[in-house]
């Protein structure tokens, strides 16, 4: 199941430096698929304010190259920017997590509250079905 920057499937190859993922694992992508790694930004583990960041949304990559993003057949991603999917949860019930998810789950981390025990209130967090091509 892909949606445009929420995309979930199974990896059908990996480079020689891959060390994250083998053939068959489910993996899925949010919106960045590469960054410059070498910037301050970069190694603040901030790559979303990369001057040189890719987005699985953005029309062309710095070599002019078309992206289409979830609607593509067949996306290269550098393993940084791709997440292990448990063998047991079905692609199209993840796939929103990796938007609407990390959304939410990204603030309470950077805040510190993702540790057990702690309690938060999320509100206005829903899933809705929509068209935005």
């Amino acid at each position: 199941m892909n949606y445009k920057h929420e995309i979930v499937g199974v990896v059908t190859q990996v480079g020689s430096k891959v060390q994250k993922f083998k053939i068959g694992d489910k993996a899925g992508v949010g919106c960045k698929i590469e960054s410059c790694g070498s910037c301050d930004h970069c190694q603040n583990d901030l790559e979303n304010y990369c001057p040189q960041s890719i987005d699985t949304y953005t029309i062309f990559d710095h070599g002019g190259e078309k992206i289409y993003g979830g609607y593509s057949d067949i996306l290269v991603v550098n393993e940084h920017f791709a997440v292990h999917i448990p063998e047991n949860l079905p692609l199209e019930r993840v796939a929103p997590l990796l938007c609407a998810g990390i959304t939410v789950f990204s603030p309470m981390k950077f805040y510190g509250l993702d540790k057990a025990g702690m309690h938060v209130g999320v509100v206005g967090l829903r899933r809705i079905r929509a068209c935005c091509c």
